[in-house]
């Protein structure tokens, strides 16, 4: 299965340079989003880079609040929409994006996030979720959550029926 790791350079610094010595497999793809606010490379990395079988695509981020963090994620949410068997890595400190790990994975998506690229070795011999597990999504054919009637889509039902009573009596 291929991988890809989404590398928040500004989270991380350069941390996930340590990643290009596990990458041995070659379906393994790593994307590094950076401003100019993210750490630069020393002589020794660059040599390491320059040397490593796998070559990290690099993408640069317009800047502003949380910019980069925003970029990254539309860039997942894309390379999701071109292939749903991929497993999904973001590399960052930044808990704000457990909120996107968690809508994939209620959409069955194999997307996952580390602090640091030397939590994938811990992973590696721990399970393979960050996460619990999370409910079922909503079928929907029946707008039921494990036996349970989503109550959204019930309240939407209803205005939508009081709508169309509404109009029916306009129109009379």
């Amino acid at each position: 299965m291929e991988k890809i790791y989404y590398i928040d350079s500004e989270n991380v610094g350069d941390s996930w340079i340590e990643l290009l010595d596990e990458l041995t497999q070659l379906d393994s793809r790593l994307i590094v989003f950076y401003t100019k606010h993210s750490p630069r490379m020393t002589y020794q990395q660059t040599i390491q880079l320059m040397n490593s079988a796998n070559k990290p695509e690099f993408i640069e981020c317009h800047e502003g609040s949380n910019a980069l963090d925003f970029q990254l994620v539309s860039y997942l949410g894309y390379e999701l929409c071109a292939d749903r068997t991929k497993e999904m890595i973001i590399v960052s400190k930044d808990t704000g994006f457990d909120s996107v790990v968690h809508f994939w994975q209620e959409r069955g998506m194999q997307v996952k996030r580390v602090p640091t690229p030397n939590q994938l070795h811990v992973q590696r011999t721990a399970p393979k979720t960050v996460f619990p597990a999370v409910p079922t999504p909503i079928a929907a054919s029946t707008g039921e959550v494990s036996g349970q009637t989503h109550s959204r889509k019930k309240a939407s039902k209803q205005a939508h029926s009081a709508h169309a009573d509404r109009t029916e009596i306009a129109g009379s």
